[in-house]
């Protein structure tokens, strides 16, 4: 019985392997390596070209108590270029001027921006202020005592 099993994962093998002849895996690795590597040397050129302070902004996530893209805010992503924007309650007001304000900062930085909420569940839900219909997310303390 073992050597018919072997016989047969043999027999697979080479109709898999013969069904793949005609696919050039070396061209498939030069080409992903050359999207990699055009991926690594964008970042060299834009890391190369920024400031010991801009590298420094970019490890920080701030916030900012506003419901719009205002003066202060733009002076703070000028000064700073964080790395990312951490949406709070306060930030949050209805859908279209949260929608609003989140394309205001993601426009404002030429580099992406890593977009954060405080949505921790329970009594922390900042969606919840939106008009949409936002699924409920219980207290966090209750999710890690479910079985």
């Amino acid at each position: 019985m073992k050597k018919f099993l072997k016989l047969i994962f043999i027999l697979i093998i080479i109709v898999f392997l013969i069904g793949c002849e005609d696919v050039d895996t070396k061209q498939i690795t030069k080409k992903k390596l050359s999207d990699d590597e055009k991926i690594y040397k964008e970042v060299d050129k834009l890391m190369a070209n920024m400031s010991l302070d801009e590298k420094i902004g970019q490890m920080f996530i701030i916030s900012y108590n506003t419901t719009s893209y205002d003066q202060g805010l733009s002076s703070i992503m000028k000064t700073v270029k964080p790395g990312g924007f951490m949406l709070l309650g306060f930030n949050v007001s209805n859908y279209d001027g949260t929608l609003k304000l989140i394309k205001d900062i993601k426009n404002s930085n030429e580099i992406p921006l890593f977009i954060t909420i405080d949505e921790e569940g329970g009594n922390v839900e900042r969606l919840s202020k939106l008009e949409e219909d936002i699924t409920h997310v219980p207290y966090m303390y209750d999710v890690g005592l479910k079985d």
